[in-house]
This record gives structure tokens, C-alpha cells and sequence, in this order.
């Protein structure tokens, strides 16, 4: 099949999946956190501007409120027509989906392969049929890193900006491309990238760094209140280890699909297979949060299906283990290929993919909510760098002299 045949399938395909997820989600009662959203929304739909954004019931920031309060105010904010505006956004999250894949990987088949693992993600069906803020974010990081890639710094700036409106922690997309672009001027002797990229970063950044001079931190005052509660840990281990232990999960099908060349770093599982330990000092948790205002005990659906099977205990504790294992195994091969990469100055497009995965991991115990699903905000990095790695590049010749900076004295 040809690069064309491909993108249709893929559409028919995506199409397909939310008509599906429309059928099955659009007439359910209210779901989970769903409830709350819903009603900041119609809040931001009844209350006057601009005095809505100084204080409001969530600890995230006002840009999805704002969207989906506009699309209520147009066709209606019931939670039927509140869902058709998520499945829209699914819709374009989807078809970016490929075009972000495609222009890494370069080759249709593989990146038709990359996204269907993705489709196949459980959380898949509820974000993309409910009201959450994740697919709306994830529509924005992935724009960034499309265009980044592209080197359209500005273009890329203004939808991390976005993405910050939408979730603060979106700032470990805004590291990685700060990092890349930092390591591309070292390596040419030159600031000007470094310049342009921070220029526009800061502009693009300063909507979210004034709703935060209005709310005095870093959330609305009565968000604060209502979600945040003291913790033993500011940065919390076992948040690390979670998402390491489910990014082994999630990749599973990537891992599997590349087994045989990805087996010639089996020196790394052995390393992984010792460091995994660590599981043993800080296992998979919930947050505070979750255990006193809800009745979980786990971490997401694949935790809570792992606990339906087996329970919690030795089988668990195994289980979570080698998955850990597989998650650092990962890790350990991204770390190592980005080092020999900056040590021979050959920097290539997917540095920054890796770039967003080690700042999710160093960002995302600061939250106060430990939850499997945010690994959707960057399971597709992780998987498009993997794939990369075993399954073969493809890159251009142009593409190739654009990121290759193997730079030696004359």
C-alpha cells in the first residue's frame, strides 16, 4: 500500500473507532470526574468575564472551560452535545496522531502500525467519548512537536502555550524542545535557535504566568482547596515507579512488534532486570487524594483489572515487577542512545521525543495525583522513539543533513 492509501485507511478507520466510542459513551449517565468538569463548564457558561477566571472550582487552568464553554454556549451545554465536542477533538487528536508519526517515522506502514497500539489503549474510549481535558491537551502537545519538528519554533511555542492553558504539567513538553534546541546551538557554536525558541516560549507562556499572579499559586484558590491535600512527599517516588512500571505495560505491543531487533540490547533487560528492585522500596501507589476522597485503591483500569485477577499481593508485586523491568529497559536504551548521540554530535529529529519522556518522569511526581492514564499525554514519544530505534529509520537525506550535526574541526 502506498503513503496515500494509508492515510485514508487510517481515517476510515479513526472514523470508525468514534462512531463506535459515540455509541457506546454518548447516552451514559454521567462518569467519574466527568461530573465536576461538567459543571465548571456550565459555570464558565453562566458567570460573567473575565471575573470567572480569578476563581473557579478546579485546579487546572481555564483554557478547556473556556472551549467547551464556548461550543455550550453555540449548541447547548448538556452532557450529550458537551460529549460531541470531545469526540471532535478525538477526531483531530487522531489524524495528528499520524501526521506526527508519519513525519518521524517516514514510512506508512510502520506509522499505521504505531497508531492502531495507539487506538488499542484503554483509555482510549473514555477519553475520546467523555468530557476530560486529556485529549484536548494531547491535540496541543502534539501540534507542538509536529511543528518543533518541523522548526516552526513559533508556530510550536504557541501550542505548548496552549497545552500549558490546559494542564501545567504540559511543561515537560516545553523542557524537551527548550533542551533540544539548547544542545542544537552548543553543538553549532550559536545562540540564535536558543534565542528565538526562549523568546517565543516566554511570550507564548505568559497567559498561564498571569492566571497565576491572579490566583496567587500555581491553581484557582478554590481549586486548591477542594483537590489538593497535604502529602509526605513533594516529589513523589512511587509516582516514578508507576509510570515507569505502566510504560512498560503500554509499550508492551510496540516491544513486540520490534522483539527481534530490540533483543540486541538484551545486556540493558539484564541491568533493568537488577534495577527493577526498586519496585521492592517504592511499589505502585495511590495518591493521598484518591484514597481519602474516593474509594480506589489503584492507580488506573490496567492496575484495577491486574487487582480483579490476582488481588493485591505476591502475584501483583511480581507482575508490577518485571513491568518496571520493562519500563527501565527502555529508559536505560533511550539514555544510553542519547549520550552516544551528543557525544558524537549527531543529534537527530528523535532526540526530542526521548527528551519528553525523561521530563514527564522528573515532572509528573510533583502532581498530586498519581494516575496511570496521564501516560497517554506521552505514550505515543516513547513508542514513535522505540519504533525508531528496532524497526528502522527512514529519514530523508535532507531530513538527515537538517538534524545531523556531526560538526569536526577543519
Amino acid at each position: 500500500m502506498q503513503k496515500k492509501q494509508y492515510q485514508i485507511l487510517w481515517l476510515i478507520i479513526s472514523l470508525t473507532v468514534l462512531v463506535v466510542i459515540a455509541l457506546a459513551t454518548i447516552h451514559q449517565p454521567v462518569w467519574g470526574d466527568e461530573r465536576h468538569t461538567v459543571e465548571t463548564i456550565q459555570l464558565f457558561g453562566a458567570s460573567h468575564w473575565p471575573q470567572i477566571l480569578f476563581n473557579y472550582p478546579e485546579v487546572t487552568p481555564p483554557l478547556f472551560y473556556v472551549l467547551y464553554a464556548a461550543w455550550g454556549s453555540i449548541w447547548g451545554f448538556d452532557l450529550e452535545t458537551l460529549r460531541i465536542f470531545s469526540l471532535i477533538i478525538a477526531l483531530a487528536v487522531f489524524i495528528m496522531l499520524y501526521k506526527t508519526a508519519f513525519r518521524f517515522l517516514q514510512e506508512a506502514k510502520t506509522t499505521f502500525v504505531v497508531s492502531l497500539c495507539f487506538l488499542i489503549n484503554p483509555y482510549i474510549l473514555g477519553l475520546s467519548g467523555f468530557v476530560f481535558t486529556d485529549m484536548l491537551t494531547l491535540f496541543f502537545i502534539l501540534c507542538a512537536i509536529y511543528f518543533f519538528e518541523k522548526k516552526f519554533y513559533e508556530t510550536a511555542a504557541g501550542f505548548a502555550g496552549l497545552g500549558l492553558l490546559c494542564r501545567q504539567y504540559v511543561l515537560f513538553i516545553v523542557l524537551a524542545m527548550w533542551t533540544m534546541v539548547l544542545i542544537m546551538d552548543l553543538v553549532k557554536h550559536t545562540k540564535r535557535s536558543f534565542v528565538r525558541f526562549s523568546l517565543s516560549i516566554a511570550i507564548a507562556s505568559l497567559p498561564l504566568m498571569i492566571c497565576m499572579y491572579i490566583w496567587k499559586g500555581m491553581a484557582p484558590p478554590m481549586g486548591m482547596a477542594r483537590w489538593i491535600m497535604p502529602d509526605e512527599y513533594t516529589w513523589n517516588p512511587h509516582a516514578l515507579i508507576t509510570y515507569i512500571a505502566f510504560t512498560g505495560i503500554y509499550l508492551l505491543p510496540i516491544v513486540l512488534f520490534t522483539w527481534r531487533k530490540s533483543m540486541q540490547e538484551w545486556k540493558l533487560l539484564l541491568g533493568a532486570l537488577f534495577c527493577g528492585a526498586i519496585y521492592f522500596v517504592f511499589p505502585v501507589k495511590v495518591s493521598l487524594v484518591t484514597h481519602t476522597q474516593t474509594a480506589h485503591d489503584t492507580v488506573g483500569l490496567v492496575h484495577r483489572a491486574l487487582d480483579f485477577f490476582v488481588g493485591h499481593g505476591i502475584f501483583e508485586s511480581i507482575i508490577l515487577y518485571f513491568f518496571t523491568c520493562v519500563g527501565l529497559w527502555v529508559l536505560f536504551v533511550f539514555i544510553l542512545q542519547d549520550l552516544a548521540a551528543l557525544k558524537h554530535r549527531n543529534i537527530q529529529p528523535q532526540t526530542v521525543l526521548s527528551f519528553c519522556y525523561y521530563f514527564f518522569l522528573l515532572i509528573m511526581p510533583f502532581s498530586y495525583q498519581v494516575w496511570e492514564k496521564y501516560l497517554v499525554l506521552v505514550w505515543w514519544a516513547a513508542a514513535i522513539r522505540w519504533t525508531l530505534t528496532f524497526a528502522g529509520t527512514n529519514l530523508t537525506q535532507d531530513q538527515n543533513a537538517e538534524y545531523s550535526l556531526n560538526l569536526r574541526p577543519t
